[in-house]
């Protein structure tokens, strides 16, 4: 049983001003599609929505992936 936890809270701003709530599903998927070139869905990940990307929400999602570094087996893919 877990005994401790970890919370990451992000509030990332895009060029045109506040995250809507599409903008945070937007770049939950993106972070979802980063960690899942290493070849693994995400742990606990039960769902997820869709939608289309720019490039501010793929620039948040990997700066957010950046925070935890690369996937063992992908050392430079996640850095990029």
């Amino acid at each position: 049983m877990f005994k401790d936890a970890t919370l990451d809270v992000w509030c990332p701003t895009s060029a045109s001003g506040p995250l809507t709530p599409v903008d945070a599903e937007t770049i939950e998927a993106e972070i979802v599609f980063l960690i899942r070139q290493s070849g693994q869905w995400p742990m606990y990940q039960t769902e997820i929505h869709f939608h289309e990307s720019n490039a501010d929400h793929r620039r948040i999602a990997a700066e957010i992936m950046a925070h935890y570094g690369p996937a063992p087996n992908q050392p430079d893919r996640l850095m990029a």
